[in-house]
């Protein structure tokens, strides 16, 4: 989130996924399309919010969610964003929503991707268990192979440089 009452929470309820938003004093259910459950929520400063999970890519606008892609074979496990024409996706695949489909990453490097990160549109950060990988220009680089972190779940960071794992063993 980008203010108190910016935060948005992902999850499961008693009726399936959940979506909540904090308002400032306390979190408030949202209304959103029929999902199994989601697992991951991603937002950008311009308010925009993409959650993904089994059979759905979702896009709330600031004012109401909106499906950008369903499928009853995909779970969206990690997102990364910048805008509504530049999403990536960690399912089954490694996807990118370019505003209007969503498509598989190619050439795809890594078998099992777990976690997504980028800075633009040519730079990609990929993990997967005991592996980080790297698109730029089209070219993917594997380093850390073997690392005795575990799976990575998330990536995060600042720059290209400047990265940070969230790992079955912990944060590198």
């Amino acid at each position: 989130g980008e203010s108190e009452d910016g935060l948005i929470a992902v999850g499961r309820d008693s009726n399936g996924a959940a979506a909540w938003q904090w308002d400032g004093a306390q979190w408030v259910p949202m209304v959103i399309p029929s999902v199994p459950i989601l697992y991951d929520v991603y937002g950008l400063p311009t308010g925009d919010v993409y959650a993904g999970g089994c059979t759905q890519l979702l896009h709330y606008d600031g004012a109401s969610w909106q499906t950008l892609h369903a499928s009853e074979n995909e779970c969206f496990q990690d997102l990364w964003a910048s805008g509504t024409s530049d999403v990536y996706a960690i399912g089954h695949d490694f996807s990118h929503y370019d505003g209007i489909a969503l498509s598989p990453v190619f050439p795809v490097r890594p078998q099992y991707p777990t976690a997504v990160w980028a800075d633009s549109r040519g730079r990609v950060v990929v993990g997967e268990d005991r592996s980080i990988f790297r698109l730029e220009n089209g070219e993917w680089t594997e380093e850390g192979q073997g690392v005795p972190w575990g799976t990575i779940y998330t990536l995060e960071g600042w720059a290209w440089d400047d990265l940070y794992a969230g790992t079955s063993s912990g944060v590198f």
